[in-house]
């Protein structure tokens, strides 16, 4: 069917946003997480976010022109803190030639915040349906975001085999 490839957000030269928030930057309730299309994802938020932007392409990298309902799934998942979630599976209807979306997070609401070595990773996969039909997709896109030793990373691997 086709694979996923990073796009820019339309009118910006970026492949994706990273926000770090640690206890500073929160004040009076003014610091709100939001995603590339400008929903707030959360309020007070103290970690590490990534929104990507997403295209769907055919086998020879044209862009996909038919609108789609995308699915995703996770695997392998692990984590340095226990209260730190595997992310919840989503969909998400995709109009023609469109972009899709995708927020990753890992932190907590403030006042509490990631400690030197809270991390996660894990493994996601996507299918999409066209016209009534599933088509698994190729890609895997293996995230790992959090602490480090003290260092704030959000590491994405796509890999297309």
């Amino acid at each position: 069917m086709g694979t996923w490839k990073r796009r820019p957000k339309r009118g910006t030269e970026a492949f994706g946003y990273v926000g770090l928030h640690n206890g500073d930057d929160i004040r009076n309730d003014v610091v709100a997480t939001l995603d590339c299309g400008g929903i707030t994802r959360a309020t007070k938020f103290c970690g590490v976010n990534k929104n990507e932007v997403y295209q769907l392409v055919d086998s020879r990298g044209t862009a996909f022109q038919a609108a789609y309902n995308w699915q995703e799934a996770f695997s392998n998942y692990s984590s340095t803190n226990p209260s730190l979630k595997e992310p919840t599976a989503g969909n998400a209807n995709v109009p023609s030639g469109g972009l899709l979306t995708d927020a990753q997070f890992a932190g907590f609401t403030y006042p509490a915040c990631l400690g030197t070595n809270d991390h996660l990773s894990y493994t996601q996969t996507s299918k999409v349906t066209v016209n009534g039909k599933q088509f698994p997709l190729s890609t895997v896109v293996s995230i790992s975001l959090g602490r480090f030793s003290g260092t704030y990373e959000d590491n994405v691997t796509i890999t297309t085999p």
